[in-house]
This record gives structure tokens, sequence and C-alpha cells, in this order.
């Protein structure tokens, strides 16, 4: 069985050492071995051997890492893809709300399945759901009850409810032409906001019977939040372009206003019984405020040295309230909203060296904490905290610990508006002005402090790597005759000369999904600046019109690879007498493994600045693809011969991202 290389660790509810010793950390891999050879006793008894000795006493987690800021050398071998894309990397983890389970979404027969195991001191059994799905996103409803969401063969968003006692499963997907669905939590329900491409709806879904009751319909997604019964709490009303009225329920009918916000610059992001909080933007810096519903009193924190709402999120307690907010920039950074705050996170910060953390969630009552610790150099590990006794439990290390992984700074970059774009810049060794550059465009997900395998692999391969978070343009990019998505691109590429990142004619674009036209914008009007451009599955609001059209195919001078689903290829006709331009569009029926799919951009781009530092495609790795057009000449077969296959249904190209 192939080794997990990212372990999951439990913490202990004990007050001695002894009582550490009695408690075994239950960790994915060696569940699964017991559970598969239960006649077996010597399993059995590894097992135990195996548990114990990855159990420690409350000392702290020492970091072996390269430290950040050390420059790490490049080593004299290449690190191999797949220890960058594990097949059982963990893509989403929960806790249940009583504590004694942990539900996780990873790989398992090529599939992101759901793996069900128990946290210590609790006998339930370990399992895996796989539905030939591939989960999307999962949440905890009740202690026993688990609604995921997933893709049809249709590309239609489902939801599906499973009890984990019963096995049993039911569809309850609220609408049958949903592509996206935000799912909100109740105890005995959810609401779920779904949206169609044009319109959204929400509805109610009791767990006693799992029929969708309509609540409404609307032009804008659902803004509220409700009490545990899923009855509203504060909800917005009135909303245009920036603005929004707010009310609290009052128990009248219409309810009681209480503010009136810039939603690009303010937002709720909770209410308890007594008290509703929000998150404002302005003059540079972003300050939290906690009002009082009886009185009126406000209380505000300035969270120092952030301008942007998006960098912070709030960690609530059982009541709703924040107990500190986690800044996520040069390094994750916690601002504690309590003394109760402020003693868990130094604690924290003691027992984690110093190294990033953060709360990914908690039980129910808030005595167990879930926390990912990780970094651009660090692939996310996790472990529990007691909050009552302040001790964890850790196992053993991962596939890239020790490593030479690259560190990453933050970066501001102007805009020509006068605005600022921020962005995460990893260096390869031995950098200089004249390494290649890689700037990766991403308009409509937001990149944070966090590991990011495709940059660490570029990184160990000798290129640098910028990704900014580009600002997103409502406007179709192309019939606009120049996006302001492809306007911060180009800001992005002048700063980079400007500041002797890299030189012109050095630098490379990757972008993915609905960036890929902003991308080609500013592709195809900058080649002397640019060395190529890559699209990751590129969705376009006129399927591929911009591909399709002659004069982009006439106006190519610089490479361009173009990876993508065979399903969302459209028109691809013109296409067909592109050979023997730098184009090369790439299609697949099943999306390929991640680290494939990297080893076709690492080819891409070994090809585009003749670098020697690239790992070989397998033959059987080249079978996955089915080149439309292929002017580059990247499928072929003068590769070595590997024995994995990591095909997958569905999906797309730039998750890996």
């Amino acid at each position: 069985m192939r080794l997990l290389s990212l372990l999951i660790c439990f913490l202990a509810i004990c007050n001695t050492q002894a009582d550490l010793m009695d408690t075994l950390v239950k960790e994915a891999l060696h569940i699964k071995n017991v559970m598969s050879n239960s006649d077996n006793g010597e399993n059995k008894a590894n097992y135990v051997r195996r548990s114990q000795s990855q159990i420690v006493s409350n000392r702290r987690i020492v970091n072996n890492s390269v430290a950040n800021g050390q420059n790490a050398k490049i080593s004299r071998t290449l690190i191999s893809r797949k220890k960058f894309f594990p097949v059982d990397v963990i893509k989403e983890i929960r806790i249940s709300p009583a504590g004694d389970k942990v539900a996780y979404i990873a790989r398992n027969n090529g599939l992101d399945s759901i793996h069900i195991i128990p946290t210590i001191g609790h006998s339930a059994f370990a399992n895996v759901i796989n539905d030939n799905v591939h989960v999307k996103k999962m949440h905890f409803v009740g202690n026993n009850d688990l609604v995921y969401s997933y893709l049809d063969e249709e590309n239609v968003m489902k939801l599906t409810r499973v009890n984990l006692t019963s096995k049993k499963r039911k569809d309850i997907s609220p609408t049958d032409d949903a592509k996206s669905i935000r799912v909100i939590e109740g105890k005995e329900g959810i609401i779920t906001v779904s949206y169609n491409g044009e319109s959204y709806s929400s509805h109610k879904i009791n767990l006693s019977n799992s029929t969708p009751t309509l609540i409404k319909e609307s032009d804008v997604p659902l803004m509220a939040f409700f009490d545990d019964q899923l009855n509203p709490k504060l909800y917005y009303k009135n909303i245009s372009a920036n603005e929004a009225e707010v009310f609290v329920n009052d128990g009248s009918k219409e309810g009681r206003q209480i503010d009136q916000i810039d939603l690009e610059k303010e937002k709720y992001i909770s209410i308890s019984d007594s008290s509703c909080h929000k998150l404002s933007g302005k003059n540079g810096q972003t300050l939290f405020t906690s009002l009082n519903l009886k009185n009126n009193a406000q209380r505000q924190v300035i969270i120092a040295g952030v301008s942007k709402m998006s960098d912070c999120k709030a960690q609530l307690d059982r009541n709703k309230n924040p107990l500190f907010i986690t800044v996520s920039m040069a390094r994750k950074t916690h601002v504690p909203l309590c003394e109760l705050a402020a003693t868990h996170i130094k604690n924290l910060n003691y027992l984690f060296s110093g190294m990033d953390w953060r709360r990914v969630d908690s039980t129910a009552d808030g005595n167990i904490w879930l926390i990912c610790v990780g970094n651009p150099q660090k692939p996310d590990k996790y472990y529990l905290y007691d909050v009552r006794n302040r001790k964890l439990i850790a196992t053993a290390s991962n596939s890239l610990d020790g490593a030479s992984l690259q560190p990453t700074v933050v970066v501001k970059i102007p805009t020509q508006d006068g605005s600022y774009l921020h962005g995460y810049l990893t260096k390869t060794a031995n950098h200089s002005i004249k390494s290649p550059l890689i700037l990766i465009v991403n308009a409509r997900r937001r990149y944070g402090w966090e590991f990011s395998p495709l940059v660490q692999l570029l990184a160990n391969r000798g290129y640098s790597v910028l990704c900014v978070n580009h600002r997103s343009d409502k406007s179709d990019p192309q019939n606009a005759e120049f996006s302001l998505t492809a306007q911060d691109i180009v800001d992005s590429l002048n700063w980079c000369m400007k500041n002797r990142v890299a030189s012109g004619g050095n630098i490379s674009i990757v972008a993915h999904n609905t960036s890929g036209a902003d991308a080609i914008q500013a592709f195809l009007k900058n080649q002397k600046t640019l060395a190529s451009c890559l699209l990751l599955s590129p969705t376009f609001p006129e399927e591929n019109s911009i591909l399709s059209k002659q004069e982009t195919i006439d106006g190519l001078r610089k490479p361009l690879l173009v990876v993508n689903s065979l399903n969302n290829a459209g028109d691809t006709s013109s296409l067909e007498g592109a050979d023997g331009s730098p184009l090369s569009y790439i299609g697949y029926e099943k999306k390929p493994g991640n680290d494939i799919i990297a080893g076709l951009a690492e080819k891409f781009f070994a090809k585009v600045y003749k670098n020697p530092r690239c790992e070989k495609l397998s033959a059987k790795d080249v079978e996955t693809f089915t080149p439309i057009t292929d002017g580059l000449a990247l499928i072929n077969q003068d590769n070595q011969d590997e024995d994995d296959d990591r095909s997958e249904e569905g999906g797309s190209a730039y998750d890996m991202l």
C-alpha cells in the first residue's frame, strides 16, 4: 500500500505521561492496514508499536525544514514530481461536532473521496466514502451526517447526504442546473445557495425529510447569517452594485436596520446573541468592529499593517463571537480579540516553534481545535489542540521534509490607476536578473501564504515564480479593448523589470480558468517582453472564441501551450491548420494526475528556455493526452518508461495551483 505523505495527528486529552502512552494516534494508513489485515495479529501488533512510537509529550514541534529567508541551493538531483504531488494529499479536512471523528478529502482509486477516521479514545470505524465521483466540498450536519458536493457527467453540481452509521445515501440536489452550490450548516439541516450561471436560488433542506424548500430566487447571492436552527439573524437588503442595508431580526416583519455598508470595503463576519461583528478596509487599514445590539455600544480593533479584508479571516467561538483574526500576508499572524485567545495564540506559537499555523475547524463546544501547520516552503500537516489542557500529539514527517524548498516573500505592485496588487515571489536558488521568471495569473482565486506544489516544483527546476492576486474585471475581456486584469498583468511585468526581478524576454505567463482570456490579451500585445504563455483549463465566455480567431493564430510569435479537457475545448476547427506555428493545444478525456500536467508544463518551459533540468514524461503519461495541434512537438515518445498511472475522471488542470 502506498505510504501516505501527509499524516493526520491527533490530541490525547489526558493529564499524565502514562495516559498519553495509553492512547493511539489513528493515522489513516495505519488504520487501513489494520482493517485490511484484520486476521493478521502481527500486523495489528506492528500498528500498535508504530502508533505508540509516534506519540510525543507536550513538547515543542521542531521545524526541520529550510528556515524562512534562507536561500537553499539547488540539489544536484531533481526532486521527483510525485513528491510535490502526492496521490493522497488532503484537500479539505473537518472535525465532527462531537470531536469523535475527522473527515478529509483525499485521493482513493483515482477519485477525490471522503475518508473518515476516529480520533483518539473513540471506537468509530475508519472508512472511505467513494461513490465514483470527485468530491468537491463536504460539511458535517449533526455528528453522524455528511453532505458533500460533486460535479456529475454533465458538469452540473450535485449534493448528496450520507449517514455515517447506516451508510445510506440520498440525493438532495436543490436544482437541476447548478454550476456551484454554497452550503450553510445548521444542527439539523442546511441552507444551499445555488448559481446556474444567471441567477441564484436559496433552499432550506431539513435532514428529517431531505426535501429542498425554496426560500428565494435572486440576481444576487444570499447574504445572511443564521442560527443553528437556520433562522435568519442578520441579513442584507436593498443590495445594489456596491451598497447594502444591514438588518437584524428583532421579531418584527421587516427587522431592524443597523447599518448601511460599502460591499467592496465592508463585510459582516458573524452575529452572536448580543453582538454583531464586521471588518472594514478603509484608509489603508483594516478595522474590526463589534456592535452591541442592546445598547449600540461599539468596540473597535485596528488590524495593523493590513489594507485588505481578504487577507483576514475571523475565528469564532461556539457562540459566534470572534476569538481572533488570522492575517495571511508575509506569514500567518493572529490578532487576539480577547484574553483567552491571546493565551492560546501564545501557547500555539510556542508549541510550533514559531512556524505558521492556522485554525481550520473546531468541535461544537470549541474544546478541540483542528490546526494546520504549513507555509510556502512547508506542505500542510494537521494536529488537534486540546483547548482545556493545551496539549498536542504529533506523528511522522511527510515526503518533502528536509527537501531544499525555496522561501517566498510578499511583494506590493503599484498599478497605473494608483492601486496596489499583492503578490508572492519565490526565487530560485542563485537567482539573478537573467533567471527565467514564471508569472502566475490569478484574478478569480486568491493566493495566500501557503504551499503551492507547482511553484516549488518550478523553483526546483531553476525558475523564479511570481503569483499575483490580480483584480477581477466584470466586463467580457474578449469584447473589451483591454481588460482591467490584462492591464494588471502588464503592470506586474513592468514591476518585475523595473525592480530587476527579471529581464524582458525572460518572463512567461501561466493562467488558468477564466483568467485565460485576460492572459491572452496581455500576451499577444507584449510578446517582445514575454517568452511564452501557458493556459491551464481556460474557460472563455464564448467558449474558445479568442483562440478560434485566425488573427490570434497569425499573431503568435512566441510559444503558447493550452491544456484543456476535450469536453471544454469549444470550437477548435481553426487550430487544425496551425501546425508549424508556436502553438500546442493539448486535450484530454480523463484528466491526468496533477504531477503529469505539471510534467507537461515542465517540458514546455524546458523547451522555451532550453533548460536541461527537466524530469521526463513517461510514454504512459503521454498517452493520456490528445493533441489538437502540437506545433511545439511536446507530445512524442522520446521518454523513459515509468509504471505509474494516475489518470482521473473529470476535474480540471488548474487545481494543482
